[in-house]
């Protein structure tokens, strides 16, 4: 999550970091979904932006993604909050 302005800008510097940790050979998609007051009442958190990040294959080191991003956001002065990191379910099962 994270609270505040969020600015097209703002996620090409993270991205733009993600594809160069992955070295231009790792592939993700993403989600970005505004949280209502509603939503927030209902999941008990603050009212901003749910972003996801969706990434090809096992991750073999998700702390490490997880680091990366968060470093970006603080630096960026966009506070947030992480509420975890998930596996694929058939990765799992592996």
């Amino acid at each position: 999550m994270v609270y505040g302005p969020y600015t097209e800008a703002d996620n090409e510097i993270i991205n733009y970091a993600l594809m160069d940790f992955f070295e231009g050979k790792g592939y993700f998609s993403q989600t970005i979904e505004e949280l209502t007051i509603e939503e927030a009442i209902m999941f008990g958190v603050w009212r901003g932006d749910c972003i996801q990040w969706i990434f090809e294959g096992r991750l073999e080191n998700p702390t490490t993604i997880r680091n990366l991003i968060s470093e970006g956001l603080t630096f960026q002065k966009i506070k947030h909050e992480f509420y975890g990191v998930m596996q694929h379910v058939h990765q799992r099962a592996i």
